[in-house]
């Protein structure tokens, strides 16, 4: 295993300024042709489980980080390559157990693992077929799985899936009959459990998104223009429940994005030149999309949406043709990859901010960059004995900086991140709002570059 740390730069449209970002990329393995197919999510600790395929021995593979070190178990066998598999999905529970959703190709079976704590339990949810291709996999609030999947029984008229667990069995749907659909499927549930799927349709070669609506599935083409949507789409769900959507458009191959308004679909082509193949998305704390893909010159490369424009960076990662990329965000809106490098390595990058760096700025204290005042007023009531459901908090920059203001409970739990942005320097103040928020201790804590101070805060009733 190897680890490399690169300093790179992302270079903003305002005042000159440049956010350094500190990436950290691994070689996690690299022992046969593994790191197929990978997915990634972040448990509550901000750790990362990946899962992906070992070709060489033929198995669905889950590798995580413990605080320490990566540990590495083997899920399932499925056959050696080609017949292995070519989707799989992970999504971590509220105890920080894994959920693997995969195709196990030599069976033509879509199936389904879990860890109990104490071991894998593996589940067959469809062999009706050749199944399970594209398999998507999310939790909802009784930690049921659901997965979307493609039906490949009939090559010429491919289906889009869907399976869910009630508390006592599967049940089925197939969702668009009309399209060779389901290939490049990507699961979302909203607030109300309702699964959403972007996906591609062969048949139009257009990018397709189906929504259960509680009592129906409604259909949507979001985009017909050229050969979109296929080598991955990727689908995110804001707090309005409306969906964002990464994908590639094969005929000019550039990365777009689609999300809708609450209107219409708007569609931005994000990154031109060979870019856009296996994307994924995820939305930060503000609802801004964040893509990783493989991009311009056989590069891993990372956008973002800063609220007024598309930043775009290349991950220095060492490797050759870095490719099948997937992305989660943790608490602090960090990216984390997982993908295949060199073709044969399963790979993972991370990313921290290092803050603003102002080549010309007058040297001065580079330690103490903000100072955090007390917020006032405190003791403070989030609902009535004549007192503000609201709190002032104050601060100043000694220097322009990226800064993060959150507010945490007893617990060290996050509970809101009120700033996160860059600001000049100068005083700036932010008012916490905290009438939905129960009694008790708080904390509050910025941060800028290197640099963190926290306070104490009280909510009385």
């Amino acid at each position: 295993m190897k680890k490399v740390i690169f300093l790179a730069v992302l270079l903003l449209g305002f005042s000159g300024a440049i956010v350094a970002y500190e990436w950290q990329v691994e070689t996690i393995e690299s022992d046969g042709d593994v790191g197929h197919f990978s997915s990634i999510a972040l448990d509550s600790q901000g750790y990362p489980h990946i899962v992906h395929c070992d070709r060489t021995n033929g198995q669905v593979k889950y590798d995580f980080w413990n605080g320490s070190t990566w540990e590495i178990q083997v899920i399932d066998m499925i056959g050696t390559f080609p017949n292995t598999t070519n989707s799989i999905s992970i999504v971590i529970d509220e105890n920080d157990y894994p959920h693997v959703a995969y195709h196990n190709y030599n069976q033509g079976n879509l199936k389904y693992a879990f860890w109990n704590g104490s071991a894998w339990q593996i589940e067959t949810v469809d062999s009706q077929g050749n199944v399970g291709r594209y398999a998507s996999l999310q939790l909802d609030s009784n930690e049921y799985p659901h997965i979307a999947y493609c039906d490949w029984t009939d090559g010429w008229h491919l289906k889009l899936k869907y399976a869910n667990w009630n508390g006592s069995s599967w049940q089925f749907q197939t969702i668009d009959t009309l399209s060779i659909g389901g290939l490049y499927a990507s699961l979302c549930l909203d607030q109300e459990d309702n699964p959403h799927i972007s996906y591609h349709d062969r048949n139009t070669w257009s990018l397709k998104y189906a929504y259960w609506d509680g009592s129906n599935w409604q259909i949507e083409t979001v985009d017909s223009n050229g050969n979109v949507g296929s080598y991955q789409t990727s689908l995110a769900l804001d707090s309005l429940d409306r969906a964002h959507i990464s994908y590639f458009e094969y005929s000019i191959e550039s990365l777009k994005y689609a999300y809708w308004d609450g209107s219409n679909w708007q569609i931005e082509t994000v990154d031109y030149g060979d870019a856009g193949w296996y994307s994924s998305l995820a939305l930060d704390s503000y609802g801004y999309p964040h893509i990783s893909h493989h991009g311009q010159g056989g590069e891993l490369c990372y956008v973002e949406w800063d609220g007024a424009a598309w930043t775009s960076e290349i991950v220095p990662t060492g490797s050759s043709f870095p490719v099948e990329t997937s992305l989660a965000l943790d608490s602090f809106d960090y990216p984390h990859i997982s993908f295949l490098g060199d073709l044969t390595n399963l790979m993972y990058a991370s990313a921290i901010s290092t803050g603003i760096q102002e080549p010309n700025y007058p040297v001065g204290n580079e330690t103490q960059i903000a100072t955090l005042y007390q917020n006032h007023p405190n003791p403070f009531n989030p609902s009535g004995a004549g007192r503000s459901p609201q709190t002032t908090i104050s601060y100043k920059l000694s220097k322009p900086s990226r800064i993060s203001l959150s507010i945490y409970n007893i617990k060290g739990e996050l509970v809101e991140t009120l700033v996160n942005k860059e600001q000049q320097a100068g005083n700036h103040s932010v008012v916490w709002n905290a009438e939905n928020i129960s009694s008790g201790i708080y904390f509050y804590r910025i941060t800028a570059g290197n640099f963190s101070e926290t306070k104490k805060c009280v909510i009385l009733k």
